[in-house]
């Protein structure tokens, strides 16, 4: 093997092997957060034919701004993640699974879109392991993808979406057909989770004004038809399809605009700014270290002006997805994970020349051996981990062992009666839907057998019900009188 082919190799046996340490383990084990279990519920129920496409369904005490339909958010991910479910069951694994494809998907877009960029040599090109590496040591995107978060499928359409408009731009055959491909991709990220998904529709103007390689006239026509597939696919469901067009106006209405106006997460609109550098912080030090150590401050100035357009672009285009979070109170950090990949590859274009040079002087095809083997032992050794690990609980395990007590004693599709200060245990209650399906009712229900509150037990309630002795840490269980 050529000596640059082992240096590849060795850098994407340890990059690939980074990934899977930082999200494997999370995935294998017990313990999701709240929003992801959510989400879970959903595409499971919407598997076992409740709710439908437009309307889905989470429980039957969920009540939102008047509606018991589950319109948190855009209803593709919940029918992606159904067919999951239809293929591999109700078992905890199948969200995980799900997870992990959008990881690979992911992983293979980034990789497609770092091969179509021009470079000076294809040695270059061969350091996709690179934008990969930057990307997934981001703090807050292994953590999506341990957690089933709506960003990681964002992220997938996000990413095809911007693969096809630059294959429209550096391979003009079948031209109009990669951008009518690329809205279609926006149309589903935006599906997925609303107005986020938009943000490559800027990637056509932003191209013009950085790269310089394309027209006005071209960058106007491309971005309108961009623009348009989308835009038209919405109205054409609003207006020709009665579910569509009602969930729609809910979610923008009595969701969206109610809870931008309503329900601010922060206190200052720039605080999503100050997240997105800490999430960065450890892509960041190893530029740093990079620069600092070896010095590749030198090889800086050998980019060709087309790279140093290119860098700014993706720079740019990732900053389209976070700029517009600050039009809001409501944000949190993993609002602008889709944006993140393309940071990366940004900052990736500006190293490569210096990691090539790093190649040369650590001259890596000398112990490639050594690394080859370490990195296919450690390699094994997450495997390993992960199949002991496999069945575990990694987060909320006082809860989730309360969780398994109560199903193991409560029928699977029960109803339970519960206090408020229960009922808004969001993560409990979305832990009891997913692993036995039973469902907490905050008013009177006829159809309860059970009533739950937290400890101590100060309820009137509890008076003409039995304790139900099952050693719970945090709640006491009753079964109501016949």
């Amino acid at each position: 093997m050529p000596a640059f082919q082992k240096t590849t190799s060795v850098l994407n046996i340890i990059t690939y092997t980074i990934i899977l340490i930082l999200v494997l383990p999370g995935l294998v084990q017990h313990g999701m957060f709240m929003d992801g279990t959510q989400y879970a519920c959903v595409s499971r129920d919407l598997a076992l034919g409740k709710g439908s496409f437009w309307f889905p369904h989470l429980s039957d005490s969920w009540l939102k701004n008047g509606s018991s339909y589950f319109i948190e958010h855009l209803p593709l991910v919940y029918f992606l993640q159904s067919k999951f479910f239809l293929v591999f069951g109700e078992s905890i694994y199948t969200e995980r699974i799900y997870c992990f494809c959008c990881l690979l998907l992911s992983t293979l877009f980034v990789n497609k879109i770092w091969q179509l960029l021009p470079m000076e040599s294809n040695e270059l090109k061969r350091n996709s392991w690179l934008p990969l590496f930057l990307w997934i040591t981001c703090g807050s995107v292994f953590w999506a993808y341990q957690n089933n978060m709506l960003e990681i499928t964002v992220t997938v359409f996000v990413l095809a979406s911007v693969y096809f408009m630059l294959k429209a731009i550096y391979r003009t055959r079948w031209c109009y057909l990669n951008i009518f491909i690329s809205g279609i991709c926006v149309f589903l990220s935006s599906l997925s989770k609303g107005l986020p998904g938009l943000f490559p529709l800027t990637g056509f103007i932003l191209f013009y004004f950085i790269c310089k390689n394309l027209s006005l006239r071209r960058a106007l026509l491309y971005s309108v038809i961009l623009v348009a597939t989308p835009f038209l696919i919405f109205t054409l469901l609003y207006f020709f399809n009665a579910d569509a067009k009602e969930s729609l106006q809910f979610y923008l209405v009595d969701r969206l605009f109610y809870r931008v106006n309503n329900d601010p997460l922060v206190e200052n609109r720039l605080v999503i700014l100050l997240w997105l550098l800490t999430d960065m912080l450890l892509p960041i030090i190893f530029i740093i270290l990079l620069a600092v150590l070896f010095k590749l401050k030198k090889v800086k100035n050998v980019f060709s002006i087309e790279r140093k357009r290119l860098i700014a672009f993706f720079i740019l285009l990732g900053f389209a997805g976070v700029v517009p979070l600050t039009l809001t109170l409501v944000q949190r950090a993993v609002y602008f994970i889709p944006a993140l990949p393309f940071f990366a590859i940004g900052l990736s274009l500006y190293i490569v020349n210096g990691i090539e040079e790093l190649k040369k002087r650590v001259n890596i095809q000398r112990y490639y051996q050594k690394i080859r083997y370490s990195s296919l032992i450690i390699l094994s050794g997450v495997l390993i981990s992960c199949a002991l690990l496999a069945g575990r609980t990694s987060r909320d395990e006082e809860m989730l062992e309360d969780v398994r007590k109560i199903c193991a004693k409560i029928p699977t599709g029960s109803y339970v009666e519960v206090p408020d200060n229960v009922y808004e245990l969001w993560d409990f209650q979305f832990y009891l839907l997913r692993y036995s399906n039973i469902v907490l009712w905050p008013t009177p229900n006829k159809n309860a057998e059970f009533y739950l509150v937290t400890n101590p037990i100060s309820d009137e309630h509890t008076i003409n019900c039995r304790p139900v002795n099952i050693d719970l840490k945090n709640f006491e269980l009753f079964e109501k009188s016949k």
